[in-house]
């Protein structure tokens, strides 16, 4: 009996030893985690070390760390590491309390709508809506089906919205959870207004009022306000949309909400502008242009720029005016500016992401150490304490057999437990693998998003041309070759471009040269398609060379000039002609230069192909001014310009070009036909002359009617 009390008395020390070491190190790992001055590489680090030396640690601690790093990582928009570190928790913790497990699949399922992953978004929380109801929880029931139906809201699926949300509401009445009722009832108001469901919007904001003064929920209430002011202004009740905005601003001011107050100034602003008060409008205008420019909120103050513009312009003060309108065009190019940085941005996190594992292994090595300094302290505690107990060498030998079980089993469990540490590390190393993949696509998608922006509108195209149309085939996601539309005061510029390569390089390349179409036609306010091509071949080498690299890559392209009239058109190109085709005009009046410019017949179709200069933009050997040429322009012409990509694509029996000669005699055969119907036919025939083949370039061929 003695001994036995013994060998309790160690391993009790023993046991007591193990915890205050536990709690040694979860203080020192919390310290770093509320320490406002920690990088987060520090931090991810430090929840690592709780995941991964967890022993003795409580289940929710773990579970907590695992939730931290999800959240960090849906932050830094690593959508795959997010919902690697939801799936770990919910396996390894298979038994985890019914509403804890759930709340992480939550977590998991906004992961995927962030990433874009809608549909399996709606899936999981569907999935979790069935058990919440099916358990009986009804406060989750509610919560959960009002984030669904701000989902459907935000992807504008009205209907679906409006039925989670009076679900919502019906549960939160059940439950008497006036808050969330009232937040309900908002985001209902929100998607009525939306479909101009004017009567059921309102009924659905005042109630939500009735709610929020009853609770005196003042942010709900301000909300609510702010919305009725809107509403009001589009049915044309403008006193009583003033008399919202006004109590939404008590409020605001008494929360010192800046954002919300400037929004509320703005908002009587246009009211005001509305009603020819426009000296007053300027007032409130003035105000919200303080607030944003104090808080940083550059989106909004481009609107607010605008809204003083034309104001100003109401009130005759064109210098004004000008000024607010030059300032809005620059913050709008600049935030484009910045739109179209977000792809550089993306790359270079990619790389400090990497960056980041390193510094994380490095700060879990010297833990390591530590750790390994603090275990040798306490082992020398323990035997210390051993030998105090020791009385007789019958002891002393059950004893050492006893210690030297309990070592080999902690041993062979520490191993364990490091090839599990291993295994884990190789299967979230496949998984980053498998995440950067997905991230690059992202970002080339994201590119592609970047380069709509600088081709023109389909709107806009058609304020100008009643019958045009365009082919545009991008060999890959993103394109080399791009578009150009520029409507002036005397006229418009129209044409394609080709810039030297495909996909992401050719892309770059294209962003680089619209912008100088843009500054050529817009700042310098160049008068021929000639003097542009001269103006861009002088900037265009510039913009690719630096001190250390040169870049001879170019740009092949057609540029025309249609006046006010549409009765002359001028040309130039760099390595790129024009075709104009004619049923029935006599071609006898145009001029045309000689040995230069071609007249065909083709088909009883006669087409006049305007020839551009023989170098590129950007690249060649020799550089001279550009050529410009000029013709009549009369009714029932069709102008066709087009980059080499349609006619060297291989294909047919032979496996050979398509040749100029066959895209002419395709034109040519189809004149009768509309620009729409000649776009469906152009890409009929391409696609099957390509067959099994590649295709090999970007294509662009556009189609103008006159």
């Amino acid at each position: 009996m003695r001994w036995l009390l013994i060998i309790c008395l160690i391993f009790s020390n023993t046991a007591f030893s193990q915890q205050t070491t536990s709690a040694k190190r979860l203080e020192s790992w919390n310290k770093i985690l509320e320490d406002k001055a920690a990088t987060p590489v520090e931090k991810e680090a430090a929840l690592m070390s709780i995941i991964h030396k967890s022993k003795g640690l409580p289940d929710t601690i773990i579970v907590d760390a695992y939730r931290q790093l999800s959240r960090a990582a849906r932050n830094d928009e690593q959508f795959q590491n997010a919902i690697a570190y939801c799936d770990t928790v919910l396996k390894k913790f298979a038994k985890l309390e019914f509403l804890k497990s759930h709340e992480i699949q939550e977590d998991r399922a906004i992961i995927y709508y962030d990433m874009g992953k809608k549909e399996k978004a709606l899936s999981e929380n569907l999935r979790i809506l069935a058990e919440y109801e099916n358990k009986g929880y009804l406060k989750e029931s509610a919560s959960l089906n009002q984030r669904i139906g701000v989902n459907f809201k935000n992807d504008e699926q009205y209907d679906n919205a409006i039925y989670h949300l009076n679900e919502a509401i019906k549960i939160a009445k059940k439950i008497k959870d006036l808050d969330s009722e009232a937040s309900a009832l908002m985001t209902l108001g929100n998607c009525y207004k939306a479909q101009d469901e004017f009567d059921q919007a309102e009924k659905a904001y005042l109630e939500s009022i009735r709610i929020a003064k009853k609770t005196e929920n003042m942010r709900t209430l301000a909300g609510n306000y702010n919305n009725m002011g809107s509403l009001m202004r589009m049915r044309k009740r403008l006193n009583e949309s003033m008399a919202y905005y006004q109590k939404a601003i008590v409020i605001n001011k008494e929360a010192k909400n800046d954002q919300w107050l400037s929004y509320n100034y703005n908002n009587i602003g246009n009211i005001l502008k509305d009603q020819n008060r426009n000296e007053e409008a300027l007032i409130y205008f003035k105000k919200s242009l303080e607030m944003k420019r104090r808080i940083g909120d550059d989106v909004g103050l481009v609107q607010t720029y605008l809204n003083m513009s034309d104001t100003y312009e109401q009130l005759g003060d064109y210098k004004q005016a000008f000024e607010n309108r030059k300032l809005y065009m620059d913050l709008n190019d600049s935030l484009h500016k910045l739109e179209n940085e977000a792809t550089t941005r993306k790359l270079a996190a990619q790389f400090q992401s990497e960056k980041r594992e390193a510094q994380i292994v490095q700060l879990n090595i010297q833990s390591e150490l530590d750790q390994q300094k603090l275990d040798a302290s306490n082992e020398r505690i323990r035997y210390q304490n051993f030998l105090g107990w020791l009385i007789g060498v019958a002891a002393l030998l059950f004893l050492a057999v006893a210690l030297v079980l309990w070592r080999s089993a902690r041993t062979r469990k520490r191993a364990n437990e490091e090839l599990e540490s291993k295994n884990a590390q190789i299967k979230m190393k496949n998984e980053q693998l498998d995440y950067q993949n997905n991230e690059i696509m992202s970002s080339i998608n994201y590119a592609k998003r970047i380069q709509s922006i600088i081709l023109p509108s389909k709107s806009k195209m058609e304020e100008y041309f009643a019958n045009y149309n365009m082919l545009y085939m991008p060999k890959d996601i993103v394109s080399g070759d791009f578009y150009l539309f520029e409507p002036v005061a005397d006229g418009a510029y129209f044409g394609v471009v080709d810039c030297t390569g495909h996909g992401v390089p050719g892309a770059m390349m294209s962003l680089v040269g619209s912008s100088y179409f843009s500054k050529a036609i817009r700042e310098k306010k160049l008068k021929s398609p000639a003097a542009v091509l001269d103006f861009i071949n002088q900037e265009f080498p510039k913009a690719l060379t630096s001190n250390d690299v040169s870049i001879t890559d170019g740009m092949d392209l057609g540029l025309c000039f249609i006046d006010t009239d549409r009765k002359h058109l001028h040309f130039a190109g760099a390595n790129r002609n024009c075709w104009i085709m004619n049923k029935t005009e006599k071609w006898v009046a145009r001029s045309i230069r000689d040995d230069v410019d071609t007249l065909v017949d083709e088909d009883g179709v006669t087409l006049l192909e305007l020839k551009g200069d023989r170098q590129a933009i950007g690249k060649s050997k020799t550089s001279k001014p550009f050529t410009n040429s000029s013709t009549e322009i009369h009714p029932g012409d069709r102008v066709v310009l087009f980059t080499d990509g349609y006619v060297d694509q291989f294909g047919g029996e032979s496996n050979k070009k398509f040749r100029m000669s066959q895209l002419r005699e395709l034109l040519a055969q189809n004149m009768e036909r509309s620009s729409k119907e000649v776009e469906m036919l152009l890409k009929t025939a391409i696609e099957k002359w390509m067959g099994e083949e590649e295709q090999i370039d970007d294509i662009c061929v556009m189609v103008v009617d006159f």
